[in-house]
């Protein structure tokens, strides 16, 4: 089967704007489908309770192939919570991406590709048939998840 690679969506529940590795590869990387003239549109969580989230992607990364960036609400961002911080991210990393998941799916057609290194992202992706890119840095049992229609 060919794939053609025309729109890509990539959802994450990654930070942005960040200085991290991870949140300034995956911006160079779409920025660079976006010079090949691919629609690429990057969703990740609206964290408001952090004072430097109100810069601009677009500026704060200085990109010049601009595509969609878009935020959906997060209503339990992990660290409101000062104890039992890592089931608190669990859980909260786990509730926004089924939302998150459910939401995007009802407007996105088949033939869109979905990109994600996000491991519930992927859990709930699974239902659907379109092409499913996991970008794993690390390899663990839960990252050998099989797809249930192969």
């Amino acid at each position: 089967m060919k794939v053609v690679l025309n729109k890509l969506t990539y959802l994450t529940y990654q930070v942005f704007p960040s200085q991290k590795a991870n949140s300034i590869q995956t911006i160079r990387m779409l920025e660079n489908f976006s010079l090949k003239k691919m629609d690429v549109r990057l969703i990740y969580p609206k964290r408001g309770n952090l004072d430097f989230r109100n810069v601009a992607i677009n500026d704060f990364y200085n990109i010049e192939n601009e595509f969609e960036i878009k935020q959906l609400a997060h209503k339990l961002p992990f660290n409101y919570i000062k104890y039992f911080e890592g089931i608190s991210f669990i859980l909260s990393s786990f509730l926004w991406s089924f939302y998150s998941v459910r939401k995007v799916m009802k407007n996105i057609s088949f033939d869109e590709v979905i990109m994600t290194r996000t491991h519930w992202i992927l859990f709930f992706l699974r239902k659907y048939k379109n092409l499913i890119i996991f970008e794993c840095h690390k390899y663990s049992k839960i990252n050998n998840l099989k797809h249930p229609i192969n």
